[in-house]
């Protein structure tokens, strides 16, 4: 039997099946349909992706069909969807050769917010970061 595709259902850019970043950060590729299987991907050089592509030309990003070995070749897969969760405005991406740590775990860091380091999971939201209800000074 043939494995199925599970990423054959369009998604909105927040539900993204995968998030691809160049090295950059000017780039950010939203994943929301795979026309193949992962095995015919693999077999197929022009083997393509739904997205949503957010680039400096077009920052409310522009949807289209894009070539798989294209966003594999000058991008890398982030852990997380910035669209999923609240990130506060301050915070800055840490790319992994940074080889930081988050203050809350020791975790690597992929956030940097007010100087210090966490990770996706101890990250504060938006809202945990707003308004003079949380110091982050203090905590």
């Amino acid at each position: 039997m043939a494995a199925k595709n599970l990423c054959a259902k369009t998604v909105t850019p927040d539900q993204a099946y995968e998030v691809w970043q160049s090295i950059d950060g000017f780039w950010t590729w939203y994943v929301l349909k795979k026309y193949q299987t992962p095995e015919n991907e693999a077999k197929n050089l022009y083997a393509r992706w739904l997205c949503k592509v957010v680039t400096p030309i077009v920052p409310d990003g522009e949807y289209g069909d894009v070539y798989v070995s294209e966003i594999k070749e000058y991008a890398h897969k982030l852990d997380y969807n910035p669209l999923a969760r609240n990130i506060p405005q301050a915070a800055v991406p840490i790319f992994p050769q940074e080889n930081e740590t988050c203050v809350m775990c020791g975790d690597p860091a992929t956030w940097c917010l007010l100087g210090f380091h966490y990770c996706d999971g101890c990250l504060p939201t938006g809202e945990e970061t707003a308004g003079e209800e949380h110091n982050v000074w203090n905590s």
